[in-house]
């Protein structure tokens, strides 16, 4: 009779949470991080602009933050009853490693358009506060 021998091992994951899988989007256009983190543009189910930035990291709660680019803008230039939204926007990233945006709020049925150029990779605090440009 033969000795059997049952080999075995256990793993303990970290930092895993079941969260919400992402809306289905109009548009999205996924660019990255200086970091290697994904940095994921699109026009939300709102007709908002999003920027969901992947976080890593113990202060990360769901490894994903999504901000609306969108917003603060629409309600700066057009009142709040006009119901402007975003219809298209464009996101490059160049060799430099900086990241430009361009938005288009349509308010009754107006087009206009925001450039956000110059913005940091690496540091991607300018998600929180935008700075568009008519």
């Amino acid at each position: 009779m033969s000795a059997y021998k049952i080999d075995y091992s256990t793993e303990l994951m970290t930092n895993y949470l079941q969260a919400e899988i992402m809306r289905p989007e109009a548009e999205i256009q996924a660019l990255q991080t200086g970091t290697g983190s994904a940095l994921l543009f699109s026009i939300g189910t709102d007709n908002s602009l999003y920027a969901t930035v992947e976080e890593t990291g113990k202060d990360s709660h769901k490894g994903w933050r999504r901000c609306n680019l969108s917003e603060a803008q629409a309600a700066k230039d057009f009142p709040a009853a006009s119901g402007a939204t975003c219809t298209s926007f464009a996101a490059a990233q160049c060799t430099d490693q900086s990241i430009h945006l361009a938005m288009v709020l349509r308010e009754s049925g107006r087009d206009h358009l925001y450039l956000c150029l110059g913005n940091s990779a690496t540091d991607t605090s300018w998600i929180d506060h935008p700075a568009w440009v008519a």
